[in-house]
């Protein structure tokens, strides 16, 4: 709980929308309970996903964030699960617009592949 509370302390979590039905973001595979669970911004400045566990091996996550002005997002994979940096994606060819596919890291270290995914214009 300690590190979920720091988490979204860092974040403007009040800001936050549901991103309903998935159309910003969804993980390919598994039961509706896999499903991808993410909020936006209103101005889609910061998009916040987290991707439930189904095993250990990656997941494909399907993201819909254009990139604006030809700046792509800053890309975030946090471990839930650890106190360890977040992993960084870098040089992430990034469309302005249609969805772009990011493989999760896989096994977070205990067992499991669920990781929050952060986007973020800079």
């Amino acid at each position: 709980m300690a590190r979920l509370g720091a988490f979204f302390r860092g974040l403007p979590w009040s800001d936050l929308q549901p991103d309903r039905g998935g159309s910003r973001v969804s993980a390919a595979g598994g039961p509706p309970a896999a499903a991808a669970a993410g909020a936006t911004t209103a101005d889609l400045h910061l998009l916040v996903a987290y991707i439930p566990a189904l095993g250990e091996a990656e997941r494909v996550v399907t993201v819909t964030f254009p990139a604006i002005k030809g700046r792509p997002p800053a890309v975030k994979w946090i471990n839930p699960a650890r106190d360890e940096p977040p992993r960084q994606i870098i040089d992430q060819l990034w469309p302005s617009s249609g969805p772009v596919k990011l493989p999760t890291p896989g096994d977070n270290g205990t067992g499991a592949n669920d990781w929050v995914l952060v986007l973020e214009r800079l």
